[in-house]
């Protein structure tokens, strides 16, 4: 199941139901009341720290989440490998140039905040193991 429509289900649940603390259950209700001051934010906006609230307070509380949480996977999620265990014949994002160069940096930089994130959620949530099961490229030395 996905994490939004998961989150989106959660959102619908009455307050007495939220399951989170005090701080976000305020937090929550100014977000969702009728008289708005000044400029409100884009729903796209509180949905996204609405994610973000369920993966860190609610999901970990219930077995759907705990499930989910254990098996969320990245995609291109890896860290670059030390340089004494790098393949010397594969290329490195220094032997690229332009655009491809250009491109290799924002996936690696792009790999290593997924990677970085999961094991944060690992470290705080108590999850036993991450398992990376994504399609890293092997392309670039150093990757995967």
């Amino acid at each position: 199941m996905a994490i939004r429509k998961l989150a989106g289900e959660w959102r619908l649940l009455p307050e007495s139901r939220w399951n989170v603390t005090p701080t976000t259950q305020r937090l929550l209700k100014w977000w969702r009341k009728d008289d708005w001051p000044g400029r409100r934010p884009f729903f796209c906006q509180v949905e996204a720290v609405e994610v973000m609230i369920w993966l860190t307070e609610v999901a970990p509380g219930t077995t759907t989440g705990k499930r989910l949480l254990e098996e969320l996977e990245a995609h291109h999620c890896y860290r670059e490998k030390p340089a004494d265990e790098a393949d010397e014949e594969a290329t490195t994002i220094a032997d690229l140039k332009g655009d491809e160069r250009k491109e290799a940096k924002e996936e690696s930089e792009a790999a290593r905040m997924w990677i970085t994130g999961l094991e944060t959620i690992q470290r705080k949530l108590g999850i036993t193991r991450v398992i990376d099961l994504s399609a890293a490229p092997f392309f670039l030395r150093g990757s995967g």
